[in-house]
């Protein structure tokens, strides 16, 4: 007999698929190495552009987290209609979302390092988005400590 709470079981499911998009940073990095490795050069070379793009990603990057907060803020606000299924799925689609956002500084590295062939561009902006990963990673104490609060705000 399976006696998990929809809570558990949601919080099962955002873990597994929290660990797939992880991974993603990894297979991304794999993605540079086998380029680095068989010296695949970009496909041009416009040094200010890049340097200009840099800065773009790089700025964007850093504004994520302002962002995951922004959108976690408007998800995770409770309305009193809300029935503990609708809180679990406004949880759910925080964390997910949280996290996707997270990884764009890994996708903006690799298309900095399929532009320019530099793979510290990869490296440095993965490290940030695994900083967030490791930040926003669906943690359970805060969906039992989330779920109880809004609970005792519904009786």
């Amino acid at each position: 007999m399976n006696s998990a709470t929809p809570l558990i079981k949601a919080f099962r499911i955002n873990a597994i698929i929290s660990g797939a998009m992880l991974g993603s940073l990894f297979l991304y990095a794999v993605i540079v190495e086998v380029f680095r490795y068989r010296q695949i050069t970009p496909p041009f070379s416009m040094p200010s552009l890049l340097e200009n793009l840099r800065l773009v990603f790089v700025f964007l990057s850093f504004a994520v987290y302002f962002m995951i907060n922004f959108f976690r803020k408007r998800i995770l606000v409770k309305q009193l209609e809300d029935t503990p299924e609708v809180l679990i799925r406004k949880l759910s689609m925080a964390h997910l979302i949280s996290l996707a956002l997270a990884e764009l500084p890994a996708v903006f590295g690799l298309l900095l390092f399929l532009l320019s062939g530099i793979s510290r561009d990869y490296y440095l902006l993965m490290v940030l988005s695994i900083a967030l990963f490791y930040i926003y990673f669906p943690r359970y104490s805060f969906w039992e400590a989330w779920s109880k609060v809004n609970e005792a705000q519904s009786g």
